[in-house]
This record gives structure tokens, C-alpha cells and sequence, in this order.
């Protein structure tokens, strides 16, 4: 349906719903490790209303782990891992394992060093350096690959999500609260549009 013969209160209602999705997003993303919360707002564009999302990226709070594949980041910085196709992606966490003697996140991506994909031998131990430099032993392997040389890794971490579940709550409640005002104002139009019409229909 073309915005034009959409009303002015069915556009505030469509808003308010994109609202509620990215809301819903957000509570679903709690538990997700480094998940950051998305906002989704209004704003004018040449007059027009608009919406837009912006993401926070600030540091979610790191949880110590007994998993030493777990890598975390302290900082605003990425990983930067390469898919099966050969295309890098960015990513805040992940969990390696050593796999054919490559160094390899959960979901089969390599994770990259200065060197490209980190190879590694795999009967011998390894850990990570604050820098990101890979050691075995003694022997320095090679340094993660990340978009920050400020931000630190952490071997043993997960970041968890920044998403603040009580903010969240309040700001659902506030936008079902319009939602269901916007609903009512347009069932009312509703009925006064089919009651003129029924009127007109029996002259």
C-alpha cells in the first residue's frame, strides 16, 4: 500500500511496531554474547519522519570462562575472521579450536593473524597475550589480526551483552502503551468512516 493512502495514525502505528520489533530483538539478545543494544528512533528527513536505528557499542561486561577457546575483547576494536568463501568479517567474540592445524572459531571461520589464517601445532598447548600475540610454549606463533591495536583480548572471557533488560522493559511498555492508543484511534475512525457511509447509504 502506497504511504500516500496510508493516514497519518497508520503511519505512527507502523513506527511504533518497527519500534516493538527491535525492542523484541533487543530482550531476545540478552543472553547473547557481545550482542549489542539497537535503538530505533524517529527523526526528519526533508520534512518527512523517518526512523533510524543506532547501535551502541559500548563494552558489554566480561565473565571469566573455563573455556580457554573462548577469546573476548576489552575495547572497541574486532576480530577479523574469513569465511569458507575467502571474504573477512568482523566479530566481537569468539571460541576457537584448533582444527587440521589452523586456528578455527565454532562456526568454521579461520581467525586471521598479521600472517593471514594462523596455522598451529595442534599436540601442543597455546595461549593468548593481552596484544594478541599466540604463543606455544616459548615460541611465538603469530598475533591476532584485529581493527584496534588498542583493545585487548582476553583468553578465558565472554563479553556479554550491553543490553540493559530493565531500560528495555520500560521503553516496551512506553511504545505498546502507544501502539494500543494508535490501535484505538484508528478503530474508532473505523467506525465513524462506516457509520457516515451507512448513513449516506440510507438517503
Amino acid at each position: 500500500m502506497s504511504e500516500l493512502l496510508i493516514s497519518p495514525v497508520e503511519q505512527a502505528l507502523l513506527r511504533r511496531t518497527e519500534q516493538l520489533n527491535d525492542l523484541a530483538a533487543n530482550m531476545a539478545n540478552l543472553s547473547s554474547p557481545g550482542a549489542k543494544s539497537e535503538k530505533t528512533f524517529e527523526t526528519y528527513v526533508d520534512g518527512e519522519i523517518i526512523m533510524q536505528t543506532a547501535v551502541d557499542h559500548s563494552q558489554g561486561a566480561l565473565k571469566p570462562t573455563s573455556d580457554q577457546g573462548q577469546l573476548a575483547l576489552n575495547g572497541l576494536g574486532q576480530f577479523v575472521v574469513q569465511n569458507q568463501q575467502g571474504i573477512e568479517q568482523f566479530v566481537r567474540q569468539v571460541r576457537i579450536e584448533v582444527i587440521n592445524s589452523q586456528l578455527k572459531t565454532s562456526d568454521g571461520h579461520f581467525l586471521l593473524g598479521q600472517a593471514g589464517v594462523i596455522s598451529i601445532d595442534a599436540t601442543e598447548p597455546w595461549t593468548v597475550k593481552a596484544d594478541g600475540s599466540i604463543f606455544q610454549g616459548d615460541a611465538f606463533i603469530d598475533k591476532i589480526q584485529l581493527t584496534d591495536t588498542q583493545t585487548q583480548v582476553l583468553q578465558g572471557f565472554i563479553e556479554q551483552s550491553n543490553i540493559d533488560p530493565a531500560a528495555e522493559m520500560i521503553e516496551l511498555i512506553k511504545v505498546s502503551r502507544s501502539t494500543e492508543s494508535y490501535q484505538t484511534v484508528i478503530k474508532t475512525q473505523s467506525k465513524m468512516t462506516q457509520s457516515a457511509f451507512d448513513q449516506l447509504g440510507g438517503l
